[in-house]
């Protein structure tokens, strides 16, 4: 058969042999047809030994070096959405110890199976609400119209500044002028894989919310430290803010951890990251990651697989039908059913092409763009030769050079494709 390179459509095997037209062919093995002449692929070279038998691997530079960091999970990872974030951090779901994230200072130091260390992803609720006291003698032109009723509520800290959801609040207590508050805390957040150093304590004010005490006595010493942060493990302070001094409003309410089996996270513009566990798709903060509120959830009707973003929506695969979320706010995301029933059957063959996501589905290649499914191997490989020939639930999917690579079952019984979106 003669080819025209420059027009080669490449190999369609749900055509026959003899059905083929000039441009195709039975089969293109380890072959590159993007310029119009035949090339072959180079063999695979090592690139990094590693310490284990990985399932993941993550290419993380800094300061002009490269790491690969390795596990031995179904790992997904996202770099911080923070720009010239010096700490270099990335965070990432799927290892054994639930979501994490680490940076240049813990991923890199001590060793040298990458990453070296990671912290847990979620800021942890104080578990024992503050109990308050009053003590001093009211002053004696106070009158009841000058009391103050109040609430007082806590929240962690650790050493990156993050802050995490309050306390239980305290029981209701009147304050008058001349008097003060003494609050009894917890000594610490209990065994948490994180590095919490201090804590704030807010109060309520008469407009409902929490404002920040910007001045706490730690009692520590002959006379006390008074600050805002007080160091863990103080359980006793005072209350010596000024009503005109208390700072800003309590914004971590609702500002839980995300669950322990959170999976397949990816970043939306806007800071905002996006992940599923179950039927239920969650967001975060805009780049808060480590606050996935409960108001930020929406449930589909299936098990979600995999997750992909194009502009500011979400592409959402399960084992029924794919869905796509988008909006600018997570706390205002639209989740809509696509019309296709095009099951993912490997959430390692969902790729982000750019402005489409293809997989794996029982019956081919798929495609999601602009709001619709695509069959996109229909006319390329019939679904019986596809499941056959490709074991579609093992393909691990990768995107190179406008093309989507798939690998798929394993070292003795496996292989893999190329295809090209464009041509089809």
């Amino acid at each position: 058969m003669k080819l025209d390179i420059t027009s080669f459509t490449g190999e369609v095997p749900w055509l026959d042999s003899h059905l083929l037209e000039d441009t195709q062919t039975e089969a293109a093995i380890d072959c590159r047809l993007t310029n119009g002449s035949l090339r072959a692929y180079y063999q695979p070279a090592d690139e990094q030994v590693l310490n284990t038998t990985p399932q993941s691997i993550y290419l993380y530079r800094n300061e002009g070096q490269r790491y690969w960091f390795d596990w031995t999970t179904d790992v997904d990872v996202i770099r911080s959405p923070v720009a010239d974030d010096p700490n270099n951090r990335v965070y990432y779901t799927g290892t054994v110890k639930g979501p994490r994230y680490t940076d240049n200072g813990l991923a890199l130091s001590g060793g040298s199976n990458y990453p070296v260390n990671d912290h847990q992803l979620g800021m942890p609720e104080p578990d024992v609400a503050p109990v308050v006291t009053l003590s001093g003698t009211p002053l004696e032109d106070a009158q009841a119209v000058d009391a103050e009723t109040r609430f007082y509520t806590y929240t962690w800290v650790d050493e990156n500044g993050r802050e995490g959801p309050p306390s239980l609040p305290s029981a209701e207590i009147v304050v008058k002028p001349g008097e003060t508050v003494n609050l009894t805390l917890a000594s610490g957040p209990g065994a948490v894989d994180m590095n919490i150093t201090h804590f704030r304590v807010y109060t309520s004010t008469q407009v409902g919310v929490y404002q920040l005490c910007t001045q706490i006595n730690s009692l520590q010493g002959n006379s006390g430290t008074v600050a805002t942060d007080t160091p863990v493990g103080v359980t006793s302070v005072v209350y010596q803010t000024p009503w005109d001094q208390r700072g800003g409003i309590l914004k971590t309410i609702g500002w839980i951890a995300p669950p322990n089996d959170l999976q397949g996270m990816v970043v939306l513009p806007g800071g905002v990251a996006a992940g599923f566990s179950g039927k239920e798709l969650m967001f975060s903060e805009p780049y808060h990651l480590y606050a996935w509120p409960a108001a930020y959830r929406l449930a589909v009707e299936y098990d979600i697989q995999s997750l992909a973003v194009a502009a500011n929506s979400v592409i959402i695969t399960t084992s029924g039908y794919p869905y796509v979320a988008f909006g600018t706010e997570p706390s205002a995301m639209t989740l809509e059913r696509l019309d296709t029933a095009h099951a993912c059957i490997s959430k390692r063959s969902m790729v982000d092409m750019g402005d489409m996501a293809l997989y794996a589905s029982p019956d081919g290649l798929v495609r999601i763009s602009g709001g619709r499914a695509d069959l996109m191997t229909r006319n390329i490989i019939n679904p019986e030769d596809w499941r056959e020939r490709f074991q579609p639930d093992t393909i691990h999917g990768c995107f190179h050079d406008g093309r989507y690579f798939g690998f798929y079952g394993d070292s003795v019984d496996g292989g893999g494709f190329i295809f090209s979106p464009d041509s089809g």
